[in-house]
């Protein structure tokens, strides 16, 4: 607020939630993060391809490219470290059993949520789910430790639904969401 001329509302009542009565997306695939090394020599690379499905967690030890679906992650968190490039277009995560999301200072993240149409090739009709980056499932206890750190070159082109759970933005992330 001191750096902008928003206004700030305070114990505002009566507010709507238009997410409140969606269901969350699953995708009970059992899924493991690890980072592969492919070539040789200068040639040698050391990077993960992420398929969708549901994972423990998520900590980035590699650059990552995400193929296009849902991401559950189950109780832990999707944690995304510094110096690495982490992207996808048409994903979306959905957060459940007090997960978390962080960001951390450095890191390279793109970041675009499914259309309507990327939807119905999964077989979700509820077009109120279009655009939307990261779900938290509202029966989740939430989660207290979700940040966007430091000096982050962050594209998160979607919503970020916490009904439970708050972000903390810190330091000089440079976000922009459309």
């Amino acid at each position: 607020h001191d750096n902008t001329d928003d206004e700030i509302f305070e114990n505002v009542s009566g507010l709507y939630d238009p997410f409140a009565d969606l269901t969350p997306p699953d995708n009970p695939t059992p899924r493991t993060y690890m980072c592969l090394d492919t070539g040789t020599g200068r040639n040698r690379v050391t990077a993960a391809l992420l398929l969708p499905g549901t994972y423990s967690s998520i900590d980035t030890r590699c650059n990552t490219q995400l193929a296009p679906g849902i991401y559950v992650i189950n109780g832990g968190d999707l944690k995304i470290n510094s110096q690495y490039a982490f992207t996808g277009t048409g994903v979306m995560f959905v957060l459940r059993n007090g997960a978390g999301i962080t960001l951390n200072g450095g890191a390279n993240v793109a970041l675009t949520a499914p259309t309507v149409s990327q939807l119905a090739s999964l077989g979700i009709t509820d077009e109120r789910l279009a655009g939307m980056l990261v779900f938290e499932d509202p029966e989740s206890e939430g989660s207290q430790t979700s940040k966007i750190n430091g000096n982050a070159s962050t594209v998160l082109n979607g919503k970020i639904y916490l009904p439970k759970s708050v972000v903390e933005l810190l330091g000089s992330a440079m976000v922009t969401s459309q």
